[in-house]
């Protein structure tokens, strides 16, 4: 069983998606699971990251956990009571999304949003693998109005032309 957070988001409901489509018995976790867009396989949950007793439930069966979220400032453990539940309830692998540029301190308090959860799941005795991607083109229509109007915002990444890049042959990365 894997146990996606944020899954009925635009990162989380792909990765359901794509997870169903591999066969993967997955749980949803969800704020409203009555009213969640899921596929019919998916075991929807009732919870948010920052109710352990929610989480805990969720967590239940689980050997996989994929977690979307910051865990910044406004959480007060930063993320470490969330792994620690996942440890506790036998999750033996977690997936933390993170994103380009954590950690470094040229991009400001952005840069620091995802450091204390990639901390937590490193220091977690888990197996755990870390994502960082750089863009997503469906954020892409949010910025629409912007670049319409001058001066153009610049991403961390101003000096690289936009794009979208795939890869044929090589590994996957996720749960």
């Amino acid at each position: 069983m894997i146990l996606v957070t944020g899954a009925t988001g635009t990162i989380g409901s792909e990765v359901v998606r794509q997870l169903v489509a591999r066969g993967e018995k997955v749980r949803a976790l969800t704020r409203d699971p009555a009213n969640a867009r899921v596929p019919g396989r998916v075991e929807a949950a009732r919870g948010h990251h920052r109710d352990r007793a929610s989480v805990d439930a969720a967590l239940v069966g689980a050997e996989v956990a994929f977690l979307v979220g910051q865990f910044g400032p406004e959480d007060a453990d930063n993320g470490r009571g969330l792994v620690a539940a996942a440890r506790a309830a036998g999750v033996r692998r977690i997936v933390k999304l993170s994103a380009i540029g954590t950690g470094d301190p040229a991009l400001g308090p952005i840069g620091t949003w995802h450091l204390p959860g990639e901390q937590a799941v490193r220091d977690s005795g888990l197996e755990w693998t870390i994502l960082r991607p750089s863009a997503f083109a469906s954020n892409t229509l949010a910025w629409a109005a912007a670049v319409r109007i001058p001066p153009v915002g610049a991403g961390p990444q101003a000096d690289v032309r936009g794009g979208v890049r795939s890869s044929s042959g090589g590994g996957e990365c996720g749960p």
